[in-house]
Order: C-alpha cells, then structure tokens, then sequence
C-alpha cells in the first residue's frame, strides 16, 4: 500500500473511531461528510521513510471530516490555511521540502452543506502541524479538543496554533484530553486512547 493510500486509511479509521465513540449505544449520527483540505507536495520522499525514495517526491492529502449527530456537530481537523487557495503556486513550507496547496475553502465548503462555524460544537484536533490546524481561527465558539501532550508541546513552540486554548489552562496532564473553549477553561479532563504525542483521541464532553 502506498504512503498515501495509508495516511488516507488512517484518517479514516480515525473518523470512523469519533463516529462509533459519539454514536454511543443509542445512537444519533446523522451523517458523516469528507471534506477536501488541501493537498502536500513533498520534495523528498525519504523524509517521511529515511533511506527508502530518496530525492523521490511525493504527493499527499488533507482530510478533514465533519460528523453531524443529534448532540451536536464535530469537525476533525482544519487542514491547510483557506488562504492558501488564492495562491496560484501554493505556499512553500518546512523550508522549502513541502509545497501546500487548497482547491477549495474549508469555509466555503461548509457553506455548501448549510453549516456555519458557530454552528459547529466542537472541534477536534488530530495534532498541531499546519495543515491540520490552519483554520482554527474561524471557530472562535467551538469547544477545542486536543491531547494534553500534544498541547504541551504546541505552546512550547515559536509558531502556535491559530486561536489556541489558554496558555494555562486547568485540568490538562500529559496523558489527558482536554476541552477547551476559545476565552475560557473547561475543567473536564478525560484519559486519552493514544498515548503517543501528535495523535489523539477521546470523547468529547
């Protein structure tokens, strides 16, 4: 299986994982959409497989995924920045090894499906690389769920994550979910079912 077709798999075991975890024993999905959010063109394959496909580029993709349930909705991830699908030749990152591009706004897709930012419940974030948090911004109402260790290491960071939960929020350990709301700390905290920085997941409050 390719890289691509991998990192797509796993991104959709982890919305199916969200799904069967809100759906809970009595149900209430609605609906799952797959949104496009935007593409990575890297250079040089063997930075993500050292040694194997060097000098190799590689080509992958930015899924993000709302879930429409009867308690609320949640979107999974952001993806690259909206503003990137203005620029004809993609925004240049990680010093040049990756080219970002977006064919279409996260924002105007959700306009497509009838769903506003405010609309959206809670917002959670895989981990805080660029393209999966380049939107955070429009979501100033959302409850923002993030890993405690993943959150750790983001605020330790030069660059950090757009619209970010408190710099000293309550109830976060480096093993624990936390919920928090832009302006405001939550105090629920909740054991995570990844126990590895970068990758998360729990249930929302």
């Amino acid at each position: 299986m390719s890289r691509t077709r991998s990192i797509a798999l796993t991104a959709i075991v982890a919305a199916l994982a969200w799904t069967a975890v809100l759906a809970g024993a009595a149900g209430g999905l609605e609906r799952l959409y797959v949104l496009d959010c935007g593409q990575n063109i890297g250079k040089d394959q063997s930075r993500w497989s050292p040694g194997v496909n060097e000098g190799k580029s590689i080509e992958f993709s930015d899924n993000c995924y709302l879930i429409r349930h009867a308690k609320g909705l949640l979107l999974w991830d952001t993806g690259i920045p909206d503003a990137v699908a203005a620029m004809p030749d993609g925004m240049v990152v990680a010093n040049g090894a990756i080219t970002q591009r977006r064919a279409k706004t996260l924002a105007a897709q959700l306009t497509e499906i009838g769903v506003k930012p405010a609309d959206i419940a809670y917002v959670a974030v895989s981990h805080t690389h660029g393209d999966h948090v380049g939107n955070l911004a429009l979501f100033p109402s959302s409850t923002i769920l993030i890993q405690g260790a993943e959150y750790e290491w983001a605020m330790t960071q030069p660059v950090k994550p757009s619209s970010p939960p408190p710099a000293t929020p309550r109830g976060i350990s480096r093993s624990s979910w936390s919920s928090r709301r832009a302006g405001r700390s939550c105090s629920r905290a909740m054991p995570s079912t990844s126990g590895t920085t970068g990758r998360t997941g729990a249930s929302p409050p």
